[in-house]
């Protein structure tokens, strides 16, 4: 009501009179060129400061507030702190970074700075009039053009939904919780600046502004205490943004939320489109496909499918055995009789798909405002007040992102389950199927058929926990792009769970300090799927190289030869 009650004062002042030089417009203007020329003029400031309320849009806002701090800095840089301070408790989204980028020359800055000023305001002057430009007797942007000398426009940081003008993130009082309302937590003195929220919140603004120290402290704030929904949000933007940027932090970062959040699916949306697309030369099935070029039509080359070969040995009589090419199979062993030869892809290095990195950095700048839009509502959610309003469109946003989510956690579930079943169910009758072999009974060749049995301790509870484990690493090479093993199993070795893995060269390269850290991760994931399968958590890792233990852990200290 009162924005319109001023609307209307300033609309009929123009139309009233041929010249704007008693309306709010007309002094601020007015009063932002005297301070051009005279920084200290405190009539001047004033009247800036009182206009900072008149206009809801972000770039007038912003406008006012870098030619008041410019003044300021420029007349005496004891109270501009003082400046920032206050206007920070109310517009906690502003941005001041105009101070450190001006800190040679805030006098040129100040004047390019007003002439901004001239242009946003008139420009939201037409459009608060509701009136066509053209029949407007006084007209506000080409007076404010032609006095100031500017048709720049201001960059400002765009933190307005398309939907509306008012800024997201701006504190209103109308959408701030009943409950920070019955508390009285609605003032700058009740902020909790010490909250998880309070600083998720102020390093994603920083970091949405390219402010490289936003994004830093968001790498640590990812692996302190705070909601697992929060977690996955800023592990998501973060992730994105070093992916986008080509960040050798990538991978560390990677290897530490998963080695940190055991059992998450926070990284899982990497494995989804748009980031991950099906890889064109194989098309999406990691090996291609050729004619063998090793045999004609599907028998071994070397006993032309026999099965046997047949040779003079020393003594001049005539040997029959096994072909040691087949070895007795008479099928080739390249192509395993198929005539056709796979080979792993060269283009996705056998993983059947590669990220599309052209969908990092737009998707980067969603997901960080999805943190900026989260947390208000979560502080909110845990009675915590961070000086920031929840804005409704704001919230819309959240709540469809939060079914998509549920519905797709409901499905991998689903999945999940469904997938155990079916390899249970192939492991037990891997289990129950019986031996063939030939064995040597008083000089003749008997095949035998034997059932394996068990007794006492086994291996058997260990295979879907390795399973599980198989599906981890597959997983983490897919994501970090890299490769970390050859082959893992599982035994009982002195009552322990013990897991194996023969890692590729590749890994092996690696430094002692990254192994350690993969170690730490590796281990505590192996205990808890050992453990989940019933195969108990009493469970050590030991990594190979060339047949030869060269890193693991004892009793869960990680040891690197």
């Amino acid at each position: 009501m009162f924005r319109s009650l001023i609307v209307f004062v300033l609309f009929s002042i123009c139309i009233s009179t041929a010249q704007a030089a008693d309306t709010p417009f007309d002094k601020l203007l007015k009063a932002s060129k005297v301070l051009a020329v005279n920084s200290s003029d405190s009539e001047s400031l004033e009247v800036l400061k009182g206009n900072l309320d008149l206009f809801k849009e972000t770039s007038v806002k912003s406008s006012i507030v870098q030619v008041i701090g410019l003044s300021i800095l420029n007349s005496d840089k004891s109270k501009f702190k003082a400046f920032q301070s206050d206007v920070k408790a109310k517009y906690p989204w502003m941005d001041f970074s105009f101070v450190d980028k001006n800190a040679g020359d805030y006098n040129s800055a100040l004047t390019k700075s007003v002439n901004y000023l001239a242009l946003n305001a008139s420009s939201a002057f037409e459009d608060q009039s509701g009136v066509s430009v053209s029949k407007l007797l006084v007209k506000p942007r080409m007076d404010a053009t032609e006095e100031f000398g500017s048709a720049e426009k201001v960059e400002v940081a765009k933190l307005d939904d398309p939907k509306t003008e008012e800024p997201i993130t701006e504190v209103k009082k109308d959408d701030i919780d009943v409950k920070m309302k019955e508390a009285g937590k609605t003032k700058a003195g009740d902020i909790d600046e010490e909250s998880i929220f309070y600083k998720v919140y102020h390093a994603a603004v920083d970091a949405q502004k390219g402010d490289g120290n936003g994004i830093r402290e968001l790498v640590k704030l990812t692996f302190e205490e705070k909601p697992e929904e929060l977690t996955s949000a800023v592990v998501k933007a973060m992730t994105l943004g070093m992916l986008s940027a080509n960040s050798k932090s990538t991978n560390p970062y990677i290897i530490k939320v998963n080695s940190v959040y055991l059992d998450n699916a926070f990284l899982n949306f990497l494995d989804e489109e748009p980031f991950t697309l099906d890889c064109r030369l194989c098309l999406g099935k990691g090996q291609r496909e050729s004619k063998c070029k090793k045999c004609f039509d599907g028998t071994c080359r070397n006993c032309k499918g026999a099965g046997e070969i047949r040779y003079k040995g020393l003594g001049g009589e005539m040997v029959q055995k096994a072909c040691p090419t087949c070895k007795g199979e008479k099928k080739c062993g390249t192509c395993n009789g198929d005539r056709i030869e796979k080979k792993d892809c060269y283009s996705c290095g056998a993983r059947g798909s590669k990220f599309n990195t052209a969908a990092f950095k737009p998707q980067f700048n969603e997901s960080l405002q999805y943190v900026i839009d989260l947390t208000p509502k979560l502080a909110e959610e845990a009675n915590v007040y961070i000086g920031v309003g929840i804005n409704k469109l704001a919230i819309a946003r959240i709540d469809k992102i939060r079914q998509v989510q549920k519905d797709k956690e409901a499905a991998e579930k689903a999945r999940m389950l469904a997938e155990r079943e079916k390899e249970l169910a192939r492991l037990e009758e891997e289990r129950k199927k019986p031996k063939v072999k030939e064995v040597k009974q008083n000089g003749q060749t008997v095949i035998i058929t034997e059932f394996e049995t068990t007794e006492g301790e086994s291996n058997e509870n260990l295979n879907y926990a390795v399973f599980e484990f198989e599906n981890y690493l597959k997983a983490q090479q897919k994501r970090t792009k890299s490769s970390i093993y050859e082959k893992i199993y599982g035994k009982y070795e002195g009552g322990k769970s013990m897991l194996f893995i023969e890692i590729s060269d590749a890994f092996q390269q690696n430094g002692a300090e990254y192994k350690e850290q993969v170690l730490d991760g590796f281990y505590r994931f192996w205990k808890l799927r050992s453990g989940a399968n019933g195969a108990g958590g009493n469970v050590d890792v030991k990594m190979l190289y060339q047949g030869k233990v060269v890193a693991g852990t004892k009793d869960g200290t990680v040891f690197v030869d």
